[in-house]
């Protein structure tokens, strides 16, 4: 037992920690402001009292961890048999405390705060709460930030470099300030899930990833739009991705497969209004024979369009200029989309159940309101501007099409906007 330890200081002599550091100098420091126990019997070091542990590669910033009290239960680190390939070889179990424990880690651009944090090496599990559920636990990479109840974290013990499962049970907030995600915030209330499909890494990504969200779901677009729902499914799916300079090499990222949303479903954004109680995305890649889509086509057809990507240009600066956009109504909404360069272009639409749209479209030089009741709609991009757009109507009412002074009612109705067409059967 050490009653005091100051500082001490351990050149690491096969290099850094992480594979790409192994041939460059590096050290570790660790400070302890009051008691340092060894209990041989159970291989455990415990220091109480302002721990701070820093990690520093030579050039580069320092990734610290700093809490009140530390415990570590190595592995039997008289016994040369076990292979020790990485520092966690080394570890059973790490229990820091603190208000907060907090890590710091420039080199990963990433921080860690909560005021319990658990490392189980041989279960492969990283947990981390609150001391109160009101404190909870936050979490930083990049230009996301995250204030979550509490964090689970589960990977594979004999490959901890690879993506392992995110499991938060309770409230959450998200905020995101990355020009490359049309999302600055996100919360709800019950739970998240994301989890790989399959074996990945940050550096190969070549598998699905799950997600899931419950409860209360509230988030905010780019482009000053809402989304709210009881419930999110999804899965992203591995993309290339050009390089950003000649001479760099193609990256990986991971984009929209399908997602569902259930329950009190509503979107606001400045593309369109909709509310239902099941949303199903379906998102697919251009094809060659895929004609690029302009953006003066959605003001000559404002049918086509209906939902439009926010880019980083879309962030606004000023308050956001009133335009027409379609508001939808419906029991179930589903929509495939393609993930052209220009955007979010919805190639089929399709809706069932109390249907009720209004729009704003251009006919015979003027500006007219459309309403559209009924029972099934379905609006079919053929990507030559020969869109489709048919109304059924139910088994007690027929589907109704006003538009301006006048209106069609019959069993089913079809709109043709590109040449003014309307045909009823």
């Amino acid at each position: 037992e050490l009653i005091y330890l100051d500082e001490l200081e351990m050149p690491l002599e096969k290099g850094g920690l992480l594979p790409a550091q192994r041939d460059q100098a590096a050290k570790l420091s660790l400070r302890c402001g009051g008691r340092v126990e060894y209990d041989f019997a159970l291989d455990q070091l415990s220091l109480r009292e302002s721990v701070s542990l820093v990690y520093q590669v030579a050039g580069m910033p320092a990734d610290s961890f700093r809490c009140q009290n530390l415990q570590l239960e190595l592995r039997d680190p008289t016994n040369e048999a076990i292979p020790r390939d990485r520092p966690v070889d080394w570890l059973v179990s790490i229990v820091a405390s603190g208000s907060p424990a907090h890590a710091i880690l420039p080199s990963f651009d990433a921080e860690l705060a909560a005021d319990v944090i658990r490392f189980d090496a041989v279960k492969g599990l990283i947990r981390a709460n609150g001391a109160t559920p009101k404190r909870g636990v936050v979490v930083r990479r990049g230009g996301i930030r995250a204030t979550l109840a509490q964090l689970a974290y589960q990977f594979e013990p004999k490959r901890p470099d690879a993506i392992g499962m995110i499991d938060v049970q309770g409230a959450g907030i998200v905020n995101i300030d990355d020009p490359e995600i049309p999302l600055v915030m996100a919360q709800w209330r019950d739970g998240f899930r994301l989890q790989p499909t399959g074996l990945a890494t940050p550096d190969q990504l070549d598998c699905d990833v799950e997600v899931s969200v419950d409860g209360d779901i509230q988030a905010r677009l780019s482009d000053g739009g809402q989304f709210r729902a009881d419930s999110v499914a999804g899965l992203l799916r591995p993309r290339k991705q050009p390089p950003a300079s000649d001479g760099d090499e193609d990256r990986l990222t991971l984009v929209p497969d399908r997602f569902e949303a259930k329950g009190h479903v509503e979107i606001d954004t400045s593309a369109l209004a909709a509310t239902t109680e099941t949303l199903f995305l379906e998102f697919i890649e251009p094809t060659d024979a895929d004609p690029p889509v302009q953006r003066s086509e959605a003001t000559d057809h404002p049918l086509r369009q209906w939902v439009r990507q926010p880019g980083s240009g879309d962030r606004p600066t000023v308050d956001p200029v009133a335009r027409p956009r379609p508001v939808i109504r419906g029991d179930a909404i589903s929509a495939q989309l393609r993930l052209a360069s220009e955007g979010l272009q919805a190639t089929d639409m399709s809706m069932v159940g109390s249907i009720h749209v209004t729009h704003l479209i251009k006919a015979g030089g003027q500006m007219l309101t459309a309403a559209l009741t009924g029972e099934r709609l379905r609006l079919i991009d053929r990507g030559d501007g020969d869109d489709v757009l048919q109304l059924d109507g139910g088994p007690d009412e027929n589907a109704r099409f006003e538009l301006g002074d006048g209106f069609f009612v019959g069993p089913m109705i079809q709109i043709r906007p590109s040449d003014n067409h309307v045909w009823m059967k």
